[in-house]
């Protein structure tokens, strides 16, 4: 199955295009970071949230999951800062995510949404974090100067992997190693 989005509402369809099925039906929101559980049945992903006081779509983004059989939404995350780049551990029980903007940090949570802690580590509010094969570190990007850093799944041993380099850096563990990506220069 395939998950996309289209008209700001999170879909799923067959490999072969066919069964497409719009999972979320928010016309007023719009949803973004579509991110497979690892057992294929849930999908977390992250939505500008509307401010009922003022009818407008305010600055906080949240994380949020739904079912593949029908189930309801459900929101994980609730605060009026950035709560995005959601991503499961590959035991599908924690979910690592960013939170905060302006000072965006590493966190995590249960899967359920419980045991919210902040990490300490200070990285870039667009770029994804990678949790190792077996779910022991995260890697992700140092919000000073976007090198690759590492840590423990609980916050400790943080340490920096590459200096300084130019221009965003997105990470992805292989099997048995870490990548990093760096654009090429505008």
């Amino acid at each position: 199955r395939i998950a996309f989005l289209r008209r700001g509402d999170l879909w799923v369809m067959n490999a072969d295009g066919t069964g497409q099925r719009n999972l979320t039906d928010s016309p007023e929101e719009a949803e973004a970071g579509a991110t497979w559980s690892p057992d294929g049945r849930t999908i977390l992903f992250e939505r500008r949230v509307r401010n009922l006081a003022t009818r407008t779509t305010g600055g906080a983004v949240e994380i949020f999951v739904t079912a593949l059989d029908g189930g309801e939404e459900r929101r994980l995350t609730s605060n009026t800062a950035y709560d995005g780049r959601a991503s499961w551990s590959p035991d599908g029980r924690r979910i690592a995510f960013i939170c905060g903007f302006v000072d965006a940090r590493v966190c995590v949570m249960n899967g359920d949404g419980t045991d919210r802690r902040d990490l300490g580590a200070r990285t870039n509010n667009d770029s994804p974090l990678a949790w190792s094969p077996d779910g022991k570190q995260i890697a992700y990007t140092a919000r000073d100067d976007s090198a690759v850093e590492v840590m423990n799944a609980d916050g400790s041993d943080k340490h920096r992997l590459t200096s300084s380099p130019t221009g965003e850096v997105f990470v992805a563990w292989a099997t048995d190693s870490l990548f990093e990506f760096r654009p090429p220069p505008d």
